[in-house]
């Protein structure tokens, strides 16, 4: 159990709670297993956004016509700046501050100011990425995919799975130690609540 200043989830526990583990992000990482696939669209919409700037601010020159599409290029070169950048500054920085706590009740989690409480009984779908060093991230719900098909020389098609807005407990070490002890507290948690039912 992390040791870790603690008292944030000891005043969260409801009377009778157990607390079972601790913990936080440990060597966070700058890029994430959800990156592999959004820093190359940011890639490409930063260079398509600075295509188009340069052809209207550089090589327009004074062009009065050019005046409008010059403004629309702003919000366009800031959404590329976040994707590419702003968001993984954003991220690992956030990520400094959260914490994780498994109680024999809830899953919660504790990003900033704000808390989130995964009952165990009623637990989403877990998802497990690991890492090679044993660390890993488990995050909590149905994952999006998308499958989308290009046509260039033959025919082309690659399924995206995205699952960066579900709950999740990020850069955990030891991965599987942790999604077992969410598994076995959530059964015997079933099993409570299901005994109190037939009494």
């Amino acid at each position: 159990m992390d040791d870790y200043d603690m008292s944030w989830v000891r005043e969260l526990l409801q009377p009778g709670e157990t607390l079972l583990w601790t913990g936080r992000p440990e060597k966070l990482r700058f890029f994430e297993h959800e990156d592999r696939k959004l820093v190359p669209f940011s890639l490409a919409w930063c260079g398509i956004t600075g295509v188009l700037i340069w052809l209207t601010w550089v090589r327009g020159g004074s062009d009065p016509s050019l005046g409008l599409p010059r403004l629309f290029m702003i919000p366009f070169a800031a959404v590329g700046l976040w994707l590419l950048i702003g968001r993984l500054v954003w991220r690992f920085l956030s990520g400094m501050k959260e914490r994780y706590a498994l109680t024999d009740r809830r899953v919660i989690i504790r990003k900033g100011g704000s808390t989130q409480s995964l009952e165990l009984t009623d637990l989403p779908r877990m998802n497990v990425t690991g890492y090679g060093d044993g660390s890993g991230e488990i995050s909590f719900g149905e994952e999006t995919t998308c499958e989308t098909t290009h046509r260039a020389v033959g025919r082309h098609s690659h399924t995206v799975t995205y699952h960066h807005n579900l709950p999740k407990l990020r850069v955990i070490p030891d991965v599987e130690r942790v999604e077992y002890r969410i598994r076995q507290a959530a059964e015997q948690a079933r099993q409570r609540d299901n005994a109190r039912i037939e009494e």
